[in-house]
């Protein structure tokens, strides 16, 4: 027993082809330690991404040594990857200047004009690094703006090293060098489908940036005539109120209602948006909800949108947009969500009581699609 203990090391160790497969392994399992343990990319990012890559490179090296050959096909592949994205995309294909503007004491907004030739999808995000806090670190990030603008807006919140010094650096710096490349993502809802005619979306805190897009989306192809729509709703749920003053309304209406696709075209000078039919209700509300409030908390912000104090009951607001979609012959309703886990938790079940029993009585179902984030 002890001699075959004895013989371990320098099994591993002796003869150079081993000594390589034993170092090969090591990175391996070091890659493998800090990408399955969230603290890791969450709380340490730095030091993630400074093993990470070393790690990554000891492998490739390593294995040719042991004599794997294959694997400088998936080195090969992988360089050629970051070519194409940090160096194509990321320096040459889109321009790299971009405005920072500290819209809250710890929420950065991010704009730059949108380049020519790049297109995205409502709810997409991009993966981007600045220069001055670290070129390497490549961070991805939600898309705030709606495709149709000509302008594309990132809200960055403080919440690690990075973000902390993009907060540090947007307090003195109005204009800096992005590198950017993406656009990245897809819902796992078709929200283009015509069957989803009213849409639901739940955010908390930051997470309103892709709500804030899709929703921007939606509305911009009613007024184009491209889309029906029966009712959109936004649920926003948040600890204060400086983000969503910062954010401001979708529309300059805050209560407005969707014009009828299938009904014959009006003509008229006022906005598409207030075309409104007798028969739908106000159909784009927007609910902000302040967890944390005080007696001095207002009851509406200046530009009229309305605060209600608390969290947001998510089934009973599923099941008036039930109530609504049986009366409008609606059977399927899209919930998009983005937040922290217990609010995307809360949606879940709103969403699984809510859509029991649909197809077996022709009720409503719910279908969803769910984004967390971690502080």
């Amino acid at each position: 027993g002890d001699s075959t203990i004895q013989e371990i090391p320098e099994f591993l160790f002796g003869e150079a082809q081993n000594l390589w497969g034993s170092l090969m392994a090591v990175s391996m399992v070091f890659l493998v330690i800090t990408s399955i343990f969230p603290i890791f990319r969450r709380q340490l990012f730095e030091l993630w991404l400074a093993i990470h890559i070393p790690a990554a490179i000891c492998v490739v090296v390593f294995g040719y040594l042991h004599e794997v050959t294959s694997i400088l096909f998936i080195g090969g592949w992988w360089v050629v990857d970051l070519l194409m994205r940090y160096l194509v995309m990321a320096n040459c294909r889109y321009p790299r200047q971009a405005k920072l503007e500290l819209v809250t004491r710890d929420v950065v907004k991010v704009s730059f004009q949108k380049p020519s030739g790049f297109s995205y999808n409502a709810g997409q995000f991009v993966q981007i690094a600045f220069p001055e806090i670290g070129c390497l670190e490549f961070h991805p990030i939600t898309i705030s703006s709606a495709p149709h603008e000509s302008e594309i807006t990132l809200h960055i919140k403080a919440s690690g090293g990075w973000s902390h010094r993009l907060v540090t650096l947007a307090s003195t710096t109005k204009e800096v060098t992005a590198m950017m490349e993406g656009p990245y993502g897809s819902s796992s809802v078709d929200m283009d489908a015509e069957r989803y005619q009213m849409v639901l979306l739940v955010c908390g805190g930051i997470g309103v940036t892709p709500c804030n897009s899709i929703a921007k989306s939606l509305i911009h192809n009613v007024e184009t005539r491209t889309r029906s729509m029966k009712q959109i709703q936004l649920v926003w749920s948040v600890r204060d109120l400086d983000l969503v003053t910062a954010m401001g309304p979708l529309s300059n209406a805050l209560e407005i209602e969707l014009e009828d696709m299938s009904s014959p075209r009006r003509e008229s000078n006022r906005p598409v948006q207030e075309q409104a039919l007798e028969t739908l209700p106000r159909s784009l509300k927007t609910s902000i909800y302040l967890t944390k409030s005080s007696e001095s908390t207002p009851n509406s912000l200046p530009d009229g949108r309305k605060i209600i104090k608390g969290r947001p009951n998510l089934y009973r607001i599923m099941e008036e947009m039930r109530d609504y979609a049986l009366a409008n012959h609606v059977s399927h309703v899209v919930v998009f969500g983005c937040g922290p886990t217990a609010l995307i938790d809360d949606m879940k079940s709103a969403c699984r009581k809510t859509s029991r029993g649909a197809l077996d009585c022709g009720g409503v179902k719910f279908d969803m699609h769910e984004e967390i984030f971690h502080f």
